[in-house]
């Protein structure tokens, strides 16, 4: 990890501007779940990525329930009971720290993958499904996704979000770069489009602007990225036609999610051209 940068997150405003009763317990359940993932730490040791980022940092419309985290601690057949185990003594602290009486957080299920030889895949997770009650009767889940094995963090976000609490997450650099490699893997893999990456990079190109010396940094991460999923990238990769077809799938069902959707074709095309931009005749093979 090269460099660290501090932001502060206004989280219970956050809490308490959403007006949707449903979301409203969501965004509850989101407090108290960072709030305990900041307090294992040490030993467990997780940095915040993916759409709930994209939200409480960027301001993203495109925010997901779904908290998804990178672990920079090793696998261990066992790591899912002693996931399960801290967690469960951490939540009921911090939520009554946090002030949210009548409210019960646990674990509701947690499941390796694979299973049971985590430590022999490459790239195992954990699937960790939190259950939080309210007032009694109501009942809300959240879904954590917990990945191992990544390749090393370029720069680190450090995020106070109140009470002295302060969770990792990764930077836009990483952020830009991960997605960009989710989207090169696709074209060999049978899995549904990557739809939210290109919005979610569009997104992050209009709001930022990248001189060379970021850029440099850019590519550094998006070729480290790739070659741990052996991934070879070039400037042509992008253009391979599956890239954009597994993009494009579904595009048009973040309706639900962002409430407003730019054209595909516009954004492609800018996510595109970013990437071919990058200092590729300085890049090490």
């Amino acid at each position: 990890m090269s460099e660290f940068s501090s932001k502060f997150i206004d989280i219970t405003t956050w809490v308490d501007s959403e007006i949707d009763p449903v979301r409203h317990r969501q965004r509850r359940a989101t407090h108290i779940l960072l709030a305990a993932i900041a307090k294992i730490r040490p030993p467990y040791t997780l940095y915040l990525k993916g759409g709930l980022l994209l939200g409480l940092v960027h301001n993203s419309t495109r925010m997901t329930s779904d908290i998804d985290l990178t672990a920079t601690f090793p696998p261990s057949d066992d790591i899912d009971a002693k996931i399960r185990k801290i967690l469960d003594r951490a939540l009921p602290e911090v939520a009554a720290r946090l002030g949210y009486a009548g409210t019960v957080t646990t674990v509701h299920r947690i499941s390796k993958s694979p299973r049971p030889n985590i430590e022999e895949l490459r790239f195992p997770s954990l699937s960790i499904k939190i259950e939080h009650i309210s007032n009694g009767r109501q009942r809300d889940y959240i879904q954590i996704d917990i990945s191992f094995n990544e390749p090393d963090i370029v720069s680190v976000d450090i995020i106070d979000i109140g009470d002295n609490i302060e969770i990792y997450a990764y930077s836009l650099v990483d952020v830009i770069a991960e997605k960009y490699r989710a989207l090169l893997q696709q074209s060999s893999r049978r899995r549904k489009g990557r739809r939210q990456d290109i919005y979610d990079i569009d997104f992050l190109l209009n709001r930022f602007a990248f001189d060379d010396n970021k850029k440099d940094i850019v590519l550094e991460a998006i070729l480290a990225k790739c070659r741990a999923r052996d991934i070879d990238p070039d400037i042509d990769s992008i253009d391979n036609p599956e890239v954009e077809r597994k993009a494009q799938d579904l595009w048009d069902s973040m309706k639900l999610e962002t409430g407003s959707l730019p054209e595909f074709d516009d954004c492609f095309k800018k996510v595109r051209q970013f990437y071919k931009d990058l200092p590729w005749d300085k890049s090490v093979k």
